[in-house]
This record gives C-alpha cells, sequence and structure tokens, in this order.
C-alpha cells in the first residue's frame, strides 16, 4: 500500500504540474493575439487603407499617428504575423502611445523604458534574439515570438502598414469622438472602419477548474488510501486504544510518514519538473511555481483532512469486537461505495468532452492523413511578403469589369500556370439552401481540369462523363438533391450560360483541404461545380483553394521569379502539412490526457478499493457458502447489481440535472464496471474450502 501511495502521489503531482503548465501555455497563446489582454480591455476601432500606401504616404501615417497619440488618450498599433521559419512563427506589434497603456501588453513582472513608443529599446518573447535594444521576457509558449515595437521601427517592416491599423480607448463614450478624429486625419488615404473582436482565454477561470476538479480527485484517493489504513491496522488500533493513546497519538502513529510524503512530493515533484523543462528561471517562470506550489499544498491539506475526520471511525474501533468478529470493513465498504458515487457524479462531467475526443481524434486525424497522402505532392502558398500591395489583386474590379494593371498580372500569371499544367484549383465555397429563410449549408467545391480529373463519380456503378466541359457543371449525391429545389444563382455568378446537373450514388474523390462536408447539410460528398469556361475562377494567383502541382514546383518557382512576384511569396508542402497535422494531434491529445487521465486513475483505483472492500468483509462467509455448494455467480451476484444500481444511478442524476446522458463519460465507466465484476469473480475462484 506504501507503495502505491507513492506511484500514485507523484502521478498527481506531475500531472497537476503540466495540467497548470498547459493552461499557462493556452493563456501565452491568446496573449499573442490579445497582447496579455490588452486588446480587450478597450474599446478599439481598426482603420483599412482600401489603396496601397506610397513610401511618402507611410512617412505621413507616422507622423500623423504619433500626433494623435501624443494628443490623446489612445493607442495605436500596427501588426504583422510572419508565417513560420522553420517551427517558429513571429507576432509583431508596432505601438504608439502613452505607458500606462502600453505596460498592460506585457506580463506585469516586466517593466518597460520610460516614453516607449519615443525609445528604440522593443521588448520580445525570442530568447535568441541578441540585439542590445531588445528586452526579453518569457513565454511558455515557445512555438511562436511575440515582439512590441516602439512606432519608431515601424518603417523597417512596412508589411506592418500593409492594410492599416488599430487603435485603443478607454471610455466606450468616447467612441463618436475618435471616430471623427481617425475619419478626419486620414480622409485622404481613402480609409475604411471596421470593429475589431476577439475572444479571451480566461487563465483564472480555467486554473479554478483545474483546481477544484484535482482537489475532487485528491480527495477520493485520500479517503481511499485512510481507509485502507485503517483496514490494514485494525488491531494496531484496538491494542493502542486499549493501552490508552489518544485518537491524536492514533492518527499520527498511522498517517504521519504520509503526511510528510505527500508535502514533500507537492514541494520536490514541481520544483524538480521547474527546473528541467525551463532553460532558466525567471519572474514569470517563478509565478507559475508558485501557482503550482499554492495548488499541490492545498492538496496536501486536503489529504491532511481527511486524516483528520478519520477519527471518527478509529472511535468505533474496539479490541472487543474483533474478537467477537464482528467485521468493521462492511463498514468501510459503504465509505468507499458513496465515495464512489459521488465521484462518478463530480468527475464524468469534467472528463466526458476528454473521453468523446480522445475517442474521435485519432479516426480524424487518420482521415486527415489519408486526405493529404491521397492528394500526393502538393505545394499551397503559405504566406505572401507584399507591403506596398503591388501584387494585391483587387476583387471589386474584377467583378465590374475594370481594367487593373495588377489583375492582369494575375490573369497572365494564372493562364500561363493552366496551360503548363501546373495549378489544382479546388476552392470551397458555403452556399445556402434554395429558402432564403432555411438555415441549411452546403460545402461546395469549383474545380478545374487537372483537378475534376481526380474525382470520379458513378451512377449504377457507371462512371459518369462529361458531355460538354464548357458549361457549368454540377456533381451532388442524390440524397443532397432532394433536399432543395436547387437554382442555378446557387453555382455560379454567370450570365447566359448552361448548367448542367449529374446526381451520383458513389463517388471516389480527393479534397486537397482538410474541409469536412459533415459539418454541412451534404448527405454523403461535397457538391462539385467543374468547367473549363474562362470567366468561372477569379484568377488570383494568391487565392485560397488554389494548390500547385509538386512534380512542376521548380519550374513554377522559376516562372513565378521571372513575373517578379515569386520573392513575396512563401510555399508549404503537403509533407509539411502532414508534419504540422500529427504534431497539432500530439498536442490534442496531450492537452485532453491532462484532464482524462486524473479522472480515468482515481475511478480505476477507487473500483479497486470497492472491490477488495467487498472481498475483505465477506470472505470468510463466502468461503462457508463455497463449502456448501454455492457457485461464484451466487457469491458475486450482489456486487455485480451494486454495480449496476451504480450505472442506473449516475444516468438517472446526468439525464435529471443536464438534461442529456454524457455517452462518452459512461461508456468508460461501464468499461470498469465489467472490469471490475470480471476480476471480483477471478478473485472470488481462489477463495479456497476449509
Amino acid at each position: 500500500m506504501k507503495k502505491l501511495f507513492n506511484v500514485i502521489f507523484i502521478s498527481l503531482f506531475s500531472l497537476l504540474f503540466f495540467m497548470i503548465f498547459l493552461i499557462y501555455r493556452e493563456q501565452d497563446i491568446s496573449n499573442m493575439h490579445n497582447l496579455f489582454g490588452f486588446t480587450d480591455q478597450y474599446e478599439n476601432g481598426d482603420i483599412y487603407f482600401q489603396n496601397p500606401l506610397s513610401e511618402e504616404e507611410q512617412n505621413q501615417v507616422i507622423q500623423k499617428v504619433e500626433t494623435i497619440a501624443n494628443n490623446e488618450d489612445v493607442t495605436i498599433m500596427f501588426a504583422h504575423y510572419e508565417g513560420s521559419t522553420g517551427e517558429t512563427s513571429h507576432f509583431h506589434y508596432y505601438v504608439s502611445g502613452k505607458d500606462n497603456f502600453i505596460q498592460q501588453m506585457v506580463p506585469s513582472s516586466v517593466s518597460i523604458p520610460r516614453n516607449f513608443s519615443k525609445g528604440s529599446t522593443y521588448l520580445t518573447t525570442d530568447l535568441n534574439d541578441s540585439n542590445t535594444e531588445s528586452i526579453p521576457f518569457f513565454s511558455f509558449y515557445q512555438e511562436a515570438t511575440y515582439s512590441v515595437y516602439p512606432i519608431s521601427h515601424l518603417m523597417e517592416n512596412q508589411e506592418a502598414m500593409r492594410f492599416g491599423f488599430t487603435y485603443f480607448y478607454e471610455d466606450k463614450e468616447d467612441s463618436s469622438y475618435f471616430e471623427n478624429v481617425f475619419s478626419t486625419t486620414f480622409r485622404e488615404f481613402n480609409i475604411d472602419h471596421q470593429m475589431v473582436h476577439h475572444e479571451v482565454y480566461n487563465s483564472d477561470q480555467a486554473l479554478l477548474e483545474n483546481t477544484i476538479y484535482i482537489s475532487l480527485i485528491m480527495l477520493a484517493f485520500s479517503i481511499t488510501f485512510v481507509l485502507f489504513q485503517i483496514s490494514n491496522t485494525l488491531k494496531e488500533v484496538a491494542i493502542l486504544k486499549l493501552n490508552g493513546y489518544r485518537l491524536k497519538d492514533i492518527l499520527l502513529y498511522l498517517f504521519k510518514e504520509n503526511i510528510i510524503l505527500a508535502a514533500l512530493f507537492a514541494m520536490t515533484i514541481p520544483l524538480a519538473l521547474t527546473l528541467i523543462s525551463f532553460r532558466s528561471i525567471n519572474a514569470r517562470v517563478l509565478n507559475f511555481l508558485t501557482q503550482v506550489l499554492s495548488v499541490s499544498f492545498l492538496l496536501v491539506g486536503f489529504y491532511a483532512l481527511i486524516v483528520l475526520l478519520s477519527m471518527f471511525i478509529i472511535w468505533h474501533v474496539r479490541l472487543s469486537d474483533l474478537l467477537k468478529n464482528k467485521n468493521i470493513n462492511q463498514l468501510l465498504t459503504h465509505f468507499i461505495y458513496g465515495t464512489l458515487i459521488l465521484t462518478s457524479i463530480l468527475v464524468l462531467p469534467i472528463i466526458n468532452a476528454s473521453v468523446e475526443k480522445l475517442v474521435a481524434v485519432a479516426p480524424y486525424y487518420l482521415e486527415q492523413q489519408y486526405t493529404l497522402k491521397g492528394a500526393g505532392d502538393l505545394y499551397t502558398i503559405q504566406e505572401v511578403n507584399d507591403p506596398k500591395r503591388e501584387w494585391e489583386f483587387n476583387q471589386m474590379d474584377y467583378a465590374q469589369g475594370k481594367e487593373n494593371i495588377q489583375n492582369e498580372k494575375h490573369i497572365e500569371i494564372y493562364n500561363t500556370l493552366d496551360s503548363m499544367d501546373a495549378l489544382y484549383q479546388l476552392s470551397p465555397n458555403v452556399i445556402g439552401g434554395s429558402q432564403w429563410d432555411s438555415d441549411a449549408t452546403y460545402l461546395l467545391y469549383q474545380i478545374n481540369e487537372k483537378s475534376f480529373e481526380d474525382q470520379v463519380f458513378y451512377v449504377d456503378d457507371e462512371k459518369i462523363s462529361v458531355t460538354d466541359k464548357h458549361v457549368i457543371n454540377v456533381f451532388m449525391d442524390q440524397a443532397t438533391a432532394r433536399k432543395e429545389e436547387w437554382q442555378v444563382e446557387q453555382f455560379t455568378q454567370l450570365e447566359n450560360v448552361e448548367v448542367t446537373i449529374y446526381l451520383f450514388d458513389q463517388v471516389d474523390y480527393i479534397a486537397y483541404d482538410q474541409e469536412d462536408y459533415r459539418n454541412y447539410d451534404n448527405e454523403h460528398a461535397p457538391i462539385f461545380v467543374y468547367t473549363t469556361h474562362p470567366d468561372a475562377f477569379r484568377p488570383d494567383i494568391t487565392a485560397g483553394g488554389l494548390y500547385f502541382d509538386g512534380e512542376k514546383i521548380n519550374e513554377t518557382k522559376e516562372y513565378l521569379n521571372t513575373m517578379g512576384i515569386g520573392e513575396h511569396l512563401t510555399f508549404r508542402s503537403s509533407k509539411e502539412e502532414q508534419e504540422k497535422l500529427f504534431k497539432d494531434f500530439l498536442y490534442t491529445v496531450r492537452v485532453d490526457l491532462m484532464t482524462f487521465l486524473p479522472g480515468a486513475l482515481c475511478l480505476i483505483v477507487l473500483f479497486i478499493a470497492f472491490q477488495k472492500f467487498i472481498l475483505l468483509g465477506n470472505q470468510k462467509e463466502w468461503r462457508i457458502l463455497k463449502g456448501v455448494g454455492f457457485k461464484t455467480f451466487d457469491l458475486t451476484k450482489p456486487y455485480f447489481m451494486e454495480l449496476i444500481l451504480l450505472n442506473l444511478l449516475i444516468i438517472a442524476i446526468q439525464y435529471v440535472f443536464l438534461r442529456t446522458i454524457l455517452w462518452g463519460s459512461m461508456s468508460l465507466l461501464v468499461f470498469l464496471s465489467l472490469v471490475s465484476y470480471l476480476l471480483m469473480n477471478r478473485e472470488s475462484n481462489k477463495i479456497k474450502i476449509n
């Protein structure tokens, strides 16, 4: 029992460390997007430059921004996200405003220089940045870096000025005032106002929920260990009481060593894991360590509380009862059964989402990997670095048929690559149903000739052939077709063009992205729209849904470099996408296991304890009954009925209070019940007849 105690408590404190670490990590992921909660504390507006800015105009914008920031209680920020270089992404923020605003963009443990936005030093989580002007600070999320620069650095990264900036102010009543200030100041740049919204990851709430969860686990473990300790030392306890030992002395005799060990684990395990996990100790790591130690010693306190409450059981232990063969283990069995019921009620809803995710994540991952492998050797454009917006495709001009030099370049490049047979077009769209008040949505792909060659549609086991490639050819499964009164406008915006609909009952298709038609109202597959009509596709070479043939990627890159756009593009291969998917899969599993494992481990221990106490309480009686011919099932039938009662009770409570049955976690409870019953049968078979 002592070894089991050590293993369980070491595991529990280790899991606690990583649970809190993941909370801090998720918070820092959120921090990179909302500047450590800054964007969620203040009202904000977004200024968008509809036209590219010349270098002279960029300088004018910076001057106007600094003037407003000096005269008003407002902070102005330009942002640039830089895609992964190797395994690291970069978030760059350029700010102008008062120090009290900017201080809130970094952890409270980091002090910014006075008049930060007018200086040259900057803040960064990039610990490899050797620039003497950098002020490094620690982040728990190491897959990306986060940097805050004064606005004087902005011209060094013109990409941050590509589209516009965001301004922040404190009082909601000033919205109209600041809207007027910015509209008036920047009206010459053809701006557009937009509102910005952010989702907040509340680490305090997550920490509270996890502390409550792990506390429930600790209480269940504590009750189990304390009851086992009492059961194993009943004679010693009775003799100590007979010799005049007080309850306090008996408790110390039984549990002093365990309490000291628990306190030792609570202190040493977080310290050891901190030293192993972090390269250096800083204010943020110390804050994290303090949090872990606080919760760890809180758990030790819960264990000590259960030990203290056990005096009421010890008070009932008498040597005379033991001499009369009165079995206190039957009383302890009721305590364990009650603990199992209460723990199941409280813990199963918490781990339900993790159970369902863990069951679903592997098939989903395998399906996505199969999709990417089936797509073959493909490349997509991961990032467009075009600060002057020289290669920006103007959708409005294209839709209205206006002349646009940039659009003409895109059209030329698109047509050339298409003629080289280097482009796969698989553009996802979400369309609504035929009724305007319907909530139905359908996943539709627009595909070109090269993509169509990878798709095979069947009806009555025969492959469907297209009669006219130049018209709009729509492929949908028969069940989806029956759902709506489909209109031509749902499939194309082209006028005076024929639309032919093909209904299939089987399809063998390859999707190059990771979109899932089951998230929509499609029955068995996405809808595909195929044509060779020259105006069917938007010839934006940087648009989503465009894939480059890996076998011709070198020719493609060479041609793009010749045209001048190549230097602005960063590509990602399908192999790199698979590696990223695998990394995301492992992270998802790890996060869900941090919730699942403590709860599952707790239930396993409780089932084992319940089974053991049943055996201890009934062993003598079962030995006698086996001697008069009782079968194993006859002996374990009451235990089986108690397990059934447990499962029915949990189902009823979930349905009454949650209005649903959490089948993910209930499947775990049923599984543990069956295993426990089978083990009970095996143990009862070992009981020998005297």
